[in-house]
């Protein structure tokens, strides 16, 4: 199975939280070796890719999946549905696909 049809299978359950924690490394399903700082720093474009699909998780953890743009008071918040999906034709990189094969496992 892909990264992006496990990425979707969890989505599909209700597992944003878990995914979101994931892909910021504070989830019991971190691979740490696999987090290490490498010699040669990812691209960019890879960095501005894992962090719209921080924040398009932090959206549909707080407002779910149904809106792409929430008020709240003088806060406008954006899903950012596009760049969550280009963050998976990508391969999702920042995410390995051991550890969401453990989350799949550890959530199914």
């Amino acid at each position: 199975m892909a990264k992006a049809e496990i990425i979707r299978a969890l989505l599909n359950q209700g597992h944003a939280p878990e995914l979101r924690d994931l892909l910021f490394g504070s989830s019991p399903y971190t691979d740490k070796a696999a987090r290490a700082p490498k010699a040669d720093p990812p691209p960019l474009t890879h960095i501005k890719l894992v962090a719209a699909a921080r924040n398009h998780l932090v959206f549909v953890c707080k407002f779910g999946t149904q809106k792409d743009h929430v008020i709240e008071g003088h806060m406008h918040h954006f899903s950012h549905k596009e760049k969550f999906e280009h963050w998976l034709a990508e391969d999702a990189p920042g995410v390995t696909e051991s550890e969401l094969k453990r989350l799949l496992k550890a959530t199914s």
